[in-house]
């Protein structure tokens, strides 16, 4: 992850236990864990993840930690001034989290849980008559799951291009 220039302090983001209970306390919606939800929009490569991943990675400011606003016009000035920087953060990101000992685990866990979803809804298609709208809904539903899951296999190989997003890199 680049460093932000903030009201002319260079912001250095660290992700790391701050972090993530930012994360977790903030972006958690809907039962779903924050992490979950951060990693999942990083994917989809949802601009607004980006925003949250720096503005979370300048939580060990604590009290003197930059408003977003002051986030967002620092990340125009670099990573989305340009699309190739901007493909390239989702990578980067996630990769950056993956290179953390605690968050790389929070990265297996994530994992762990899309592949028990797709256990069950393997285990409820094989009950479901194939053709079927709801069958095809969960075929659909387990495709992208896989995809997902593809995706984050493919970014954190090792030798991965960081300025490449997963898309671009098929």
């Amino acid at each position: 992850m680049e460093n932000l220039m903030i009201d002319g302090t260079t912001c250095t983001p660290k992700l790391n236990y701050a972090f993530a209970n930012q994360v977790k306390k903030e972006l958690s919606a809907d039962g779903r864990d924050g992490f979950d939800v951060l990693v999942d929009g990083l994917l989809d490569e949802d601009p607004d993840q980006i925003v949250n991943a720096y503005y979370y990675a300048l939580a060990y400011f604590k009290r003197s930690q930059p408003s977003r606003d002051k986030v967002v016009e620092a990340l125009e000035d670099t990573i989305f001034a340009d699309d190739d920087k901007t493909n390239a953060a989702y990578s980067d990101i996630i990769q950056s989290l993956h290179a953390d000992n605690f968050l790389a685990r929070k990265l297996t866990s994530f994992v762990k849980g899309y592949n028990k979803i797709m256990d069950i809804m393997q285990k409820k298609l094989e009950s479901e008559k194939e053709g079927s709208d709801q069958y095809n809904q969960d075929q659909l539903g387990m495709e992208q799951l896989q995809t997902q899951l593809d995706k984050l296999n493919k970014v954190l190989q090792p030798g991965t291009p960081q300025s490449a997003t997963p898309e671009a890199q098929v």
